[in-house]
């Protein structure tokens, strides 16, 4: 008898793929059809429109389905009058999101196993076993180093390289050196904790001409998380014009992720200089090849000794760093401008706060802080220098949404849910509009922010301005769908 089961699955899987494109298309062109009907309704408002004569506010929902419906939204203020557009599109999810180019920077990273004492003991572990076999190691590395040996990891262009290589022009092979190493490890000093554990993995092989072979490698740091991607961000710097800049000599973010306290020991030595190390052409015409010039390394500025790092970012065409440091119980900008050789100006801005009550953004070549109830600083571009400019705010407007969006930002907003924009002395601070939620999870209780409209608030040196908050039904909307997510904030002259 002929067996009718594969037929019926067929069948089976037609009507559940049909069932399932009426489901998709279904679902958005009702997306479609909600969204020409949004609305919005004024809420809240303080001050003269006109202080905002000429701002626009772009807002952006997406929700998510097969693949992405973006709402936008722009709230416009022109001629001491407030007007609202919305209006859809539908987009692919690679659409979504874009991150920042790992191209053109240099990172220093632990080389443990180019140490002298390393190689022999992992030699010494190899020699005590069979060939074809492997073995685990422990080395407690204070016992045979100071310092963290150190290599430099750098891209110039599309083209990656490590400091320990070398390129010979006439055989078109690279080589091995320490020459690159040996001087970076004479700047950047990072002194080796005494409860530093290396686990290292020994293989041997079969033995060659009467010498051992064997290979290994360290696979981990005990007690202190990630050493490796930890330091990728503690010593840093940017390729500009012909050289590179070293700069950065922190990254809380990966401290946050990448062990407990006891990672955040790890420093560098001595005083924290701006390096700036040219960059030298040894490839040949077919063969693209870029080495550090460590012969003519030179000193182009210097951090003030006991400054902690708070954040760090560029300038849009990568000629300048912002920093943002706390010393002495004082908030200070730093700018090392690379388009000047790595000169470094100084900008003492305040009394520090608690790093919960701050909000630090770096963008159009401008460090934005704010602070919780006391108000908003902006270190920004003046001719060859910069200035700073501040504005002073009571909280009890824009922090209603602002200081609630920074500690608890959840999936649904990408890349944060505020926005900030200085121009013509005018501060322009936008924020998806909205309140905190609490979930208890097995005895957690976990935060959220869940939106419910907008705001703009517009200060001078003289505080705050003018102050709008909408409602918006594109909020009960997006709630009901799956997955909602991806919103952010644009301010734009």
């Amino acid at each position: 008898m002929e067996n009718r089961r594969p037929k019926i699955w067929i069948i089976v899987l037609i009507v559940l793929t049909a069932a399932a494109l009426v489901f998709t298309f279904a679902g958005a062109s009702s997306l479609r059809a909600s969204a020409d009907r949004v609305e919005y309704v004024k809420t809240a408002s303080q001050g003269d429109p006109s202080a905002a004569d000429g701002i626009s506010v772009i807002f952006s929902n997406d929700a998510r389905r097969t693949g992405i419906v973006r709402w936008i939204t722009t709230l416009s203020v022109a001629e001491g009058t407030e007007s609202i557009s919305a209006g859809h599109r539908y987009m692919n999810s690679s659409d979504t999101f874009q991150g920042e180019s790992d191209m053109d920077r240099i990172a220093l990273l632990p080389s443990t196993d180019t140490d002298p004492a390393i190689i022999a003991l992992a030699e010494k572990a190899a020699r005590d076993i069979p060939a074809g076999s492997y073995t685990q190691i422990k080395v407690r590395l204070a016992d045979h180093m100071e310092y963290l040996p150190l290599r430099a990891n750098y891209s110039v262009g599309a083209h990656g390289y490590n400091s320990r290589n070398t390129f010979n022009a006439e055989t078109k092979q690279t080589e091995t050196t320490d020459k690159v190493d040996s001087v970076l490890n004479g700047l950047f000093r990072i002194k080796v904790p005494e409860d530093l554990i290396a686990d290292i993995s020994v293989s041997r092989h079969s033995d060659r001409d009467g010498d051992i072979d064997f290979d290994f490698y360290v696979t981990g740091y005990e007690g202190y998380g990630n050493i490796q991607d930890y330091l990728y961000g503690l010593i840093f710097g940017r390729y500009y014009d012909g050289a590179f800049y070293i700069y950065q000599y922190f990254n809380p973010d990966y401290a946050e992720y990448y062990g407990g306290p006891e990672i955040r020991t790890l420093s560098v030595e001595g005083p924290q200089k701006i390096y700036r190390i040219p960059v030298k052409s040894t490839g040949t015409s077919d063969i693209t090849w870029h080495e550090l010039d460590t012969d003519n390394i030179t000193v182009t500025g210097e951090y003030p000794e006991g400054t902690e790092y708070i954040s760090a970012g560029l300038a849009a065409d990568g000629s300048r760093a912002l920093l943002l440091g706390s010393r002495e119980g004082r908030f200070t900008a730093y700018i090392a401008d690379f388009a000047q050789g790595g000169k470094l100006q100084t900008i003492d801005l305040c009394e520090a706060a608690e790093t919960d009550d701050t909000v630090v953004i770096i963008k159009d070549d401008m460090l934005f802080l704010g602070i919780k109830g006391r108000g908003w600083y902006v270190v920004y571009p003046d001719g060859g220098r910069y200035r700073a400019f501040f504005a002073a705010t009571d909280g009890r407007v824009e922090s209603a949404e602002l200081w609630r969006n920074q500690k608890n930002w959840s999936y649904r907003y990408y890349p944060r849910p505020f926005d900030v924009s200085f121009s013509g002395g005018r501060l322009a601070v936008a924020s998806f509009a909205g309140d905190v939620f609490e979930n208890v999870v097995d005895g957690q209780t976990y935060k959220g922010f869940r939106g419910n409209g907008m705001s703009l608030a517009v200060y001078t040196e003289a505080g705050l301005q003018y102050y709008t908050r909408y409602k918006s039904s594109l909020f009960d909307l997006s709630y009901a769908l799956i997955n909602p997510s991806g919103c952010s904030v644009e301010v734009v002259k």
